[in-house]
């Protein structure tokens, strides 16, 4: 798989224009027109590329968000094409095509990793349609980092979705009300996977622990996904969330739409497993350190995740990994067709 082939990829379709929205209502109304545009977004842009074909294309497709997941998962490949140092119109999600070495009797793993570049459900669904489109995967993996519920996850863990929570749908009154039916169900297979995925890959990790923390642990449970960064437990917004959905383990902001995006694809044939793996790198807590009132939305940092963004990323993409593996052997082990 070369670069010529990630470069002669279809190029995508520009997004559609939504309107101006009034701008007496508030951002969690509007959220919830941001995601009934992403449904009707992605039915459609599917359709760049025939997907009719329900023949795997390439093993495993991994698509991050952040520049320091990207790297990470690039780091987990035993060989792969240069590395685009800028999004470009032939490949706008910096595509690389590479290898993992497999068991003994297999021959090795195509992968193909890339970066959606931007936050939020619509930038997940345009990343995970493209590569959907172009590599017709046989599995793909969403990963990357997530806020933890404290006391349901800790610093560094990992965390499997086995169910994925739009929360920004809902309803608007004297307050918002999330609705927990919106939520996208696990792939069975990935999930199987996931439970009998060996403790080969925490040999790998080799990112400095930013602090004294126990072992990574492996946290199967539902995922919150909105166009939010949430930072703080104290907020009303949260305590919303929470009571609708007490179940939820971690926080995130592409998981939803990207879901969207497989399920459209497998409604059109492409036969992808799909799950979501992220690692915890912050906390959601009552207290943001440096924080103060008068800060804008750009200026405030989160020292916590700044410090456990990067090994968060590597523990994601070594678990995601063996998750791959885990899953071939089950594969074979059924007698499935390649």
């Amino acid at each position: 798989m070369s670069r010529r082939a990630i470069e002669s990829g279809t190029p995508l379709r520009p997004m559609p224009q939504t309107p101006p929205t009034d701008p007496r209502r508030t951002s969690k109304r509007t959220a919830s027109v941001v995601v009934l545009v992403l449904w009707l977004l992605v039915g459609t842009a599917t359709g760049c590329r025939s997907v009719g074909d329900s023949a795997p294309g390439i093993d495993c497709l991994i698509i991050t968000v952040l520049e320091e997941e990207y790297q990470a998962a690039l780091g987990k490949l035993d060989r792969h094409d240069r590395v685009p140092a800028k999004p470009s119109p032939a490949n706008p999600y910096r595509w690389v095509a590479g290898e993992i070495d497999g068991d003994a009797d297999r021959p090795p793993f195509d992968v193909v990793v890339g970066v959606a570049g931007h936050t939020g459900q619509v930038a997940g669904a345009l990343t995970v349609r493209d590569g959907l489109a172009r590599w017709r995967p046989r599995n793909a993996f969403l990963v990357g980092i997530a806020g933890g519920i404290d006391g349901q996850a800790a610093l560094g863990d990992v965390v499997v979705a086995t169910g994925i929570w739009g929360y920004e749908l809902g309803h608007l009154a004297n307050d918002f009300r999330p609705r927990p039916v919106h939520l996208h169900p696990p792939d069975q297979v990935l999930e199987s996977a996931a439970r009998e995925a060996t403790d080969a890959w925490r040999w790998t990790l080799a990112s400095p622990i930013p602090s004294t923390a126990a072992p990574p642990a492996v946290i199967f449970g539902t995922v919150a996904s909105g166009d939010k960064v949430i930072e703080h437990s104290a907020s009303g917004y949260f305590a919303d969330l929470i009571e609708a959905n007490p179940q939820i383990v971690a926080v995130e902001m592409e998981g939803f739409g990207s879901a969207i995006a497989v399920r459209e694809a497998r409604f059109q044939g492409m036969a992808t497993h799909f799950i979501m793996i992220r690692a915890i790198s912050d906390l959601v807590s009552p207290v943001l350190p440096g924080v103060s009132e008068g800060d804008t939305v750009e200026s405030i940092r989160n020292p916590q995740r700044d410090l456990w963004k990067a090994r968060a990323s590597e523990v994601a993409a070594a678990f995601a990994i063996e998750t791959m593996k885990a899953a071939e052997r089950a594969r074979v082990a059924s007698g499935s067709s390649p």
